[in-house]
């Protein structure tokens, strides 16, 4: 189904850079309809669940056995800006990356 393709393609590709545009030729599929799929399978936009799964990412990043740098997890999380996920971390846990990797 169109919603297994969305989440499966998401799955496979957060950490990549994804359009709007791209995602609705990767599916077939309009932008309002893809609009209106995200937010009945995520409760949010495709924004929105793309930042969360890239925080999830980094937070099991910054407490894997695997000692990373910031700017390793970073970009292996997709973010080119350094500083930039340092910001969408804070807001979106709460704390910065060192003191969640610190605290947990």
């Amino acid at each position: 189904s169109l919603a297994v393709r969305l989440d499966s393609f998401l799955s496979a590709h957060f950490t990549e850079k994804i359009t709007v545009d791209g995602l609705c030729r990767e599916l077939g599929i309009g932008k309002t309809q893809l609009y209106r799929l995200s937010h009945q399978l995520y409760g949010s936009g495709i924004t929105q669940q793309v930042r969360a799964m890239r925080v999830e990412y980094a937070k099991k990043l910054l407490l894997s056995p695997k000692s990373r740098s910031l700017t390793e997890i970073a970009d292996l999380c997709g973010y080119e800006d350094y500083n930039y996920f340092i910001a969408v971390f804070s807001r979106e846990t709460g704390h910065s990356p060192g003191a969640y990797r610190k605290t947990h």
